[in-house]
């Protein structure tokens, strides 16, 4: 056979990638049964409903949460110990209150440790939407149509989604809480305004997964 060039190369493994996926979804679709693929269109429609109604249940969920927390409120206690009352491991020389505060400074410096990404500074402000360890940017689209499976598309979910837990904002509540060192608090609402911001409802890797979404909102309960 003739030498490909590179440009024929790249054509001919494009068109055999595509041959593949056809194939695999020929066979897919032939293992199928009546009623999974009833149950595949009635998701593909509700998908598409989802999208379209998108904007009336954002401005929706923004009256309700207007209603839910009016301005003056006040918060709720999670431990009935005022700051002054604190173990003594948490007095200004405890072990554990150093720890912590050690960990606070580089957290509200944006720089976290999740898998064997370590100090990892992930911008400022951080970027949520971006699989950090290989610096590919997720898409900020309607959440059910991305997939989350091709690393081509959205990264690595797992390096995605793990900031996103929010799990470290617990951690810088737990700071101020203990020292008053306002820099903290101060920490925790940028970090949510600048979610808020980058996270539109319903678009995004952030959106893709209940899970992710009910861990997420167990951290911001802990951490307000």
């Amino acid at each position: 056979t003739a030498a490909r060039t590179p440009r024929n190369a790249i054509r001919y493994e494009l068109q055999r990638a595509y041959m593949q996926t056809l194939t695999w979804y020929t066979r897919r679709l032939r293992a199928m049964s009546a009623r999974e693929m009833f149950w595949r269109a009635h998701a593909m429609l509700r998908d598409a409903a989802d999208r379209c109604l998108l904007p009336l249940r954002a401005a929706s969920n923004g009256r309700a949460a207007a209603k839910l927390w009016p301005d003056g409120m006040s918060g709720f206690r999670v431990t009935p110990l005022e700051r002054e009352h604190l173990p003594a491991e948490l007095s200004p020389n405890g072990a554990w209150r150093n720890r912590l505060v050690y960990r606070a400074e580089a957290l509200s410096a944006n720089r976290l440790n999740f898998f064997d990404l370590q100090d990892a500074h992930l911008g400022d402000p951080i970027d949520w939407n971006r699989d950090h360890k290989t610096g590919r940017a997720a898409p900020v689209t309607f959440a059910p149509w991305i997939d989350y499976r091709d690393p081509n598309e959205a990264g690595d979910c797992k390096f995605v989604w793990e900031p996103n837990r929010h799990h470290h904002l617990v951690v810088l509540a737990r700071a101020y809480y203990v020292t008053g060192d306002r820099r903290y608090a101060q920490a925790v609402a940028d970090q949510l305004a600048s979610w808020l911001d980058q996270c539109p409802y319903g678009h995004g890797m952030n959106w893709r997964s209940p899970l992710e979404l009910g861990v997420r909102l167990i951290n911001w309960v802990w951490a307000l």
